[in-house]
C-alpha cells in the first residue's frame, strides 16, 4: 500500500502473487485525509496529537453551534482504532478525550458569559447489525433503538441519554459503557 497526500493506492507487483492478483487492479482511492499511524518514519505518519488536529478539533466549532456530532472509527481488528480514539500510555490521550477536554473549556467560557449550555451523551455499539445501548444500567429494560432522519439531522431514539457537566463525568460514563461492550471471537481474533 502506498500513500501520497490524500490518495491511497495498492502497489502492483508486490511480489506476493495472492495480493497482486486480488488487489493489483484496485484503487487508487482519494480521501479527505490519509493517515499512517504504523510507520513513524513515514511522511504520512500521524500521532494521536496530529490526528486530533486534523479530525477532532474541527468538530468543536460544529458542537458549539449546536450541531449533533459523531466520532466514528472503523477498521479491521488490531489496526489501532481504540488507541486512536481512547489513547494509551505510549500514544497519549486519544481523540475522544482531547475533544471532550476542549469542549468543556469552551463550555466554561460560554457559561461565564451568561450562556446556558446543556450537553447530553449517548454511547452505542453496532454489533451484528443491531444497536446496543452501552449506558443502559443493569436491570433496566432494553428499548429498541432506532434512528430518524429529521430536517435538523439524525436523531437516535430509545438509547439512554445522560447529562454531563465535565470531561471527567464523560470519561466515567465511557468507562462504564466500555465495560458493557460485546466481546466475542471473530475470524481475526479467535481467542
Amino acid at each position: 500500500i502506498e500513500m501520497k497526500g490524500a490518495v491511497l493506492s495498492v502497489v502492483p507487483d508486490s511480489g506476493i502473487a495472492d495480493i497482486d492478483e486480488k488487489f493489483g487492479k484496485e484503487g487508487p482511492w482519494k480521501f479527505d485525509i490519509c493517515m499512517d499511524s504504523m510507520n513513524r518514519g513515514s511522511d504520512a505518519y500521524v500521532s494521536n496529537d496530529k490526528c486530533y488536529e486534523l479530525m477532532g478539533r474541527r468538530m468543536i466549532d460544529d458542537i458549539l453551534k449546536g450541531f449533533n456530532t459523531c466520532l466514528f472509527c472503523y477498521g479491521q481488528t488490531g489496526t489501532g482504532k481504540t488507541t486512536t480514539i481512547m489513547g494509551d500510555q505510549e500514544a497519549g490521550p486519544g481523540v475522544l478525550r482531547r475533544l471532550l477536554d476542549d469542549v468543556f473549556v469552551e463550555v466554561t467560557k460560554m457559561r461565564a458569559n451568561g450562556s446556558t449550555v446543556d450537553i447530553d451523551i449517548q454511547m452505542l455499539e453496532v454489533y451484528n447489525e443491531d444497536f446496543n445501548d452501552l449506558l443502559l444500567e443493569k436491570g433496566k429494560k432494553k428499548e429498541k433503538i432506532t434512528t430518524r432522519i429529521l430536517p435538523g439531522g439524525v436523531t437516535v431514539i430509545g438509547a439512554t441519554t445522560k447529562v454531563v457537566n465535565s470531561a471527567d463525568e464523560c470519561q466515567d460514563l465511557i468507562d462504564f459503557g466500555n465495560s458493557n461492550r460485546t466481546v466475542a471471537a471473530t475470524a481475526m481474533n479467535p481467542q
